[in-house]
């Protein structure tokens, strides 16, 4: 009976692919694309883009080489990913022809973490949007705002560090960093979102944490069956409805009272994100996912890039080794940690 029904399963997925291949096979083929590299049926590049451990940023800049600086790739066999790898051609159609390519189709699931698409990733561009990015450049990433934030932002770095050699000290030497700078990330846009005169407090740090990955994995589901239509109609990998729904509710208890502290520290007055939301009229729900999806992004974006960074050094020892006569050649030979104000003059970071 149990070798039965794998059969049956093996059956209905290869029924499945059939029909639709049939259904959406040709319809994407008609379209002129870009060029890029040869396709497979149903996972399109996806085999081109995982293999051999190298990262994806690197697999897309030799395929660049190749194919040119305008290519398509495929996420399975119905989605076609325009890859653009000159700037100024970047320019021209994220910029200047904005207008014509903002708006792109969203998971299913999207309508649920995004109150109805109303943040400003899900929303399509308009007079809505445009005040959604407005208030944020004025508030949470003002360059006034930010550097008036420089010293706790030192000291966050300063306590970061200081967890890392503890770390480094009970495991031989071996620090495991991403974590730690997801939890500075974090501890950066909640200042910049609610003010410093709200304190942070670590279980929030540790629980935002926990939701951002958490949302990640949800999202994963989705572009999965984004992907791959056909796994819609498989049970097992139906898009996680419920559990979505009980994920934007934990979100909502994690960040409603931070509205409440608003109204404890007069926030009215400051220029945050928070403030701006609120001013805006918007609905609970807009305003914390919203919220919600500064700390989302900014936090995945900022610690990945970090990351990034750290193991470029890695790999080359020589901008490594300029990079640190740099910053001996800047502090002197003191021992007080680097300060924002430092980093201006630096040729190796410029280059970065």
């Amino acid at each position: 009976m149990e070798v039965s029904s794998v059969y049956l399963a093996v059956a209905t997925l290869a029924s499945l692919l059939l029909l639709s291949k049939l259904l959406f096979g040709s319809s994407s083929s008609k379209q002129q694309w870009p060029p890029g590299p040869k396709k497979l049926p149903f996972i399109g590049n996806l085999h081109q883009l995982g293999g051999g451990g190298d990262p994806l940023h690197w697999t897309l800049s030799d395929l660049a080489r190749k194919y040119g600086k305008l290519m398509t790739v495929w996420f399975g066999s119905q989605k076609p990913n325009i890859v653009i790898t000159d700037l100024d051609l970047a320019w021209e159609l994220l910029v200047t022809k904005g207008a014509d390519y903002w708006s792109r189709k969203m998971p299913y699931l999207a309508k649920i973490t995004t109150a109805g698409f109303r943040t400003l990733s899900a929303c399509d561009g308009g007079p809505y949007w445009e005040s959604l990015r407005k208030g944020l450049h004025a508030t949470a990433l003002n360059p006034q705002t930010i550097s008036s934030q420089t010293k706790l932002q030192e000291q966050d770095i300063a306590d970061m560090i200081s967890k890392m050699q503890q770390e480094a000290d009970l495991n031989n030497g071996v620090v495991k960093p991403l974590h730690h700078l997801r939890e500075l990330a974090i501890r950066l846009i909640y200042r910049l979102s609610f003010g410093t005169g709200v304190p942070i407090e670590d279980r929030f740090v540790k629980r935002m944490d926990e939701l951002i990955e958490e949302q990640m994995g949800i999202w994963a589901a989705a572009h999965l069956v984004d992907v791959f239509e056909f796994t819609k109609h498989i049970p097992g990998l139906k898009p996680p409805l419920k559990e979505t729904k009980a994920h934007i509710e934990r979100i909502k208890a994690l960040l409603r009272p931070c509205l409440a502290a608003s109204k404890k520290y007069s926030l009215s007055g400051n220029n945050t994100h928070l403030s701006f939301l609120l001013s805006q009229g918007f609905s609970e729900e807009v305003i914390l996912l919203n919220l919600f999806e500064v700390f989302n992004f900014g936090v995945d974006s900022t610690s990945a890039s970090i990351v990034w960074a750290l193991g470029f050094l890695i790999l080359e020892r020589e901008t490594q080794e300029k990079l640190y006569k740099e910053v001996e050649g800047k502090l002197e030979g003191s021992r007080r940690m680097v300060r924002v104000e430092d980093i201006g003059g630096w040729s190796t970071c410029m280059r970065w």
